[in-house]
């Protein structure tokens, strides 16, 4: 039989191995499982991959474009290769009445009109239309020769209207031309005036949408009408008008011999008018 100190011994050796291990009474609640550090940073990438992958989704997403964002139509009024303008000439159009034609071969003139020319920028296009207030500019320069249309202070260009940056300075230019056109007609003889009543009206039908989109057939039935009517106001002598074909031959009744004139109808020279 044992002794009641050995007994007492090996109970408190128990009640202390007791003590010392976690859980060991079903009262407690079982500890969290270990994690790995492996574990831990596996799972914080998982997580910022995820945090990524869906910035990158929304980053995808085509966000829509500001209207301040809007790209202007890529057309120059204007340009240095264009040369230096020799003479111009312009007049109002419109439903109820159209001017004569005003002209300059000025250089101060011509230079100010360049320096507003080069000052329009095209804004937007429009619907817009204004029929009774528009100005056909016809222009002969060191390399180029052609025409600008402008209605109610926009431009025309194939067809189409577009708004305009700076033609108050253009408008103000082209008055002072009109103002100064008396002391430019008293520079030249009368012949010189009557050749340019045949070659304005020419020049604007020939440069004009109309007439360029034209087939062949449509250009003569246009340069006959228009010549047949500077033939009725004396301006092209009487029976010179002929039909040869790819051109229509004329000529100015400027003096008595008459100076030889065309309108081509394929492959257009300005020479020629």
């Amino acid at each position: 039989m044992k002794s009641p100190k050995v007994f007492v011994s090996v109970w408190l050796m128990l009640m202390g191995s007791c003590l010392l291990t976690a859980g060991c009474t079903p009262e407690s609640p079982p500890l969290p499982p270990l994690v790995s550090s492996e574990e831990r940073t596996a799972a914080v990438s998982a997580e910022s991959s995820t945090d990524l992958s869906s910035e990158s989704a929304e980053s995808k997403i085509p966000s829509e474009p500001s209207k301040e964002e809007e790209v202007l139509p890529d057309i120059t009024i204007w340009d240095d290769s264009k040369g230096e303008l020799v003479e111009i000439c312009y007049r109002f159009a419109g439903e109820t009445a159209d001017t004569d034609y005003y002209r300059t071969d000025d250089a101060v003139l011509l230079e100010k009109l360049t320096v507003a020319l080069k000052g329009l920028k095209v804004q937007k296009e429009t619907d817009e239309r204004v029929t009774d207030d528009t100005v056909i500019l016809l222009y002969t320069a060191k390399n180029s020769s052609g025409r600008l249309t402008f209605e109610h202070g926009g431009l025309i260009e194939k067809g189409k209207r577009y708004e305009l940056e700076g033609y108050p300075a253009l408008a103000e230019v082209l008055t002072e031309i009109a103002d100064s056109y008396p002391a430019w007609k008293e520079k030249y003889d009368e012949w010189i005036h009557r050749m340019s009543a045949v070659q304005d009206p020419v020049k604007e039908m020939t440069t004009s949408d109309e007439y360029q989109a034209a087939t062949l057939d449509q250009r003569r039935t246009m340069a006959m009408n228009l010549l047949k009517q500077l033939e009725e106001k004396e301006l092209i002598k009487s029976g010179s008008i002929y039909d040869g074909g790819n051109a229509i031959s004329f000529v100015y009744n400027c003096d008595e011999s008459g100076v030889s004139g065309a309108v081509m109808l394929q492959d257009f020279d300005s020479r020629f008018n």
